[in-house]
């Protein structure tokens, strides 16, 4: 069948996350063998940043529409326009991007953030709230499945969009595989000033849900129990970072927390490496890449104790209440590394890997075209 898998905006590297499993993501699905034929629609104003392959043919959607907008009807439904014409038998929403179509499809939830907690500016300013409603008001009633990472994520997408239980399919957040394969740039270490094993890391763009603030406090008991540990921050400014460097300044901790900005895959890698250890502060859930990236190279992790992250990591990382500085600290003071812990997290993280991923996306693919094989696909 022709399976088309729909990426939507291609983010940019800065954006963290999102574009880690992007590009996982496709690099998986270069790789995964399969009966189906497959095309990948992505929205760049750069052109055709993909190239095709004898498996995977790759549609710029805004290269495409072009040309389209002289229809009336299409302009405002370019991609069912496209897979309608493309002949589409499937559609798999690669992230939380919807673009309507007529044909059957599997739509992916990472958070219900601005439901759970719709006080934070980031889901609730410039019309944000609002326009996530209409996206997965008009999203999940009409999927034939909806994948979410964890049952805290299931309970949210039930609950808040009356939607039948047994539709949502748990396919955990992958592991991005290229944490396996790079082996890091330790220069970063000499251009921030920093050692090994005497700073805490927290990689994550300047939100305010990201809670950067309880870190900042925790430095602050850390030092006033003689504790030499730097705290790094790497991620771009999203609206609360100068709030956060006035905090330090506040607090007389400017030579102690570094704002290191974007950093690149490997020297991403160095800083897990390198450090005590993570300590992963969002207010929101209901997972995160974060945490599995640390685990896969040996990092310990200390995250705060969501419902998602004991669903996403069980018992395998030090939770903490995000909400409680001297909480945090506490923990820091009193961990003793465990290598057997750490060794067994690095394969709970590896295979949790992007490739793994792929092998469940696919098996509900199949699930579905098993399904559809019950009726002619040209059915009118």
């Amino acid at each position: 069948m022709r399976i088309g898998f729909y990426l939507g905006k291609i983010q940019k590297a800065t954006h963290g996350g999102g574009h880690t499993f992007e590009i996982n993501f496709i690099n998986s699905l270069l790789k995964y063998e399969t009966k189906h034929e497959i095309l990948v629609y992505y929205d760049s104003k750069k052109g055709n940043i993909f190239k095709n392959t004898d498996k995977v043919k790759f549609i710029n959607v805004r290269k495409e529409a072009k040309g389209l907008y002289f229809i009336p009807w299409v302009k405002k439904n370019i991609f069912s326009y496209i897979a309608e014409r493309d002949k589409l038998d499937l559609v798999y929403y690669c992230t939380p991007k919807f673009a309507p179509c007529e044909k059957p499809y599997i739509f992916t939830v990472w958070d219900l953030g601005h439901r759970v907690a719709p006080y934070f500016p980031e889901v609730s300013r410039k019309k944000q709230f609002f326009k996530r409603e209409e996206m997965y008001n008009n999203a999940l009633p009409r999927a034939s499945k909806i994948v979410i990472g964890t049952q805290d994520g299931k309970n949210d997408i039930c609950k808040y969009y009356n939607i039948d239980e047994n539709k949502v399919e748990l396919i955990e957040m992958p592991t991005p595989m290229d944490v396996f394969e790079l082996q890091g740039d330790d220069k970063i270490l000499e251009k921030l000033n920093i050692e090994k094993n005497q700073y805490i890391y927290y990689p994550a763009q300047f939100w305010a849900h990201k809670n950067h603030y309880v870190l900042v406090q925790t430095l602050k008991k850390l030092k006033d129990r003689d504790s030499n540990l730097k705290l790094v921050f790497t991620g771009s400014n999203q609206g609360n970072m100068n709030y956060i460097k006035t905090q330090v300044k506040n607090l007389d901790l400017e030579k102690d927390v570094i704002f290191a900005g974007f950093v690149t895959r490997e020297e991403l890698v160095s800083l897990y490496k390198n450090s005590f250890g993570l300590t992963y502060a969002s207010l929101l859930g209901p997972d995160n890449i974060p945490p599995l990236e640390a685990m896969a190279v040996g990092c310990p992790v200390f995250i705060s104790n969501l419902q998602g992250h004991l669903d996403q990591l069980g018992d395998r990382v030090t939770y903490f209440n995000p909400m409680k500085p001297e909480d945090l600290a506490e923990k820091i003071i009193n961990y003793q590394r465990n290598e057997e812990l750490i060794n067994s997290n690095k394969d709970f993280a590896y295979h949790r890997n992007s490739d793994f991923y792929m092998i469940k996306v696919f098996k509900l693919i199949d699930e579905m075209t098993n399904l559809m094989s019950h009726w002619h696909l040209s059915y009118q």
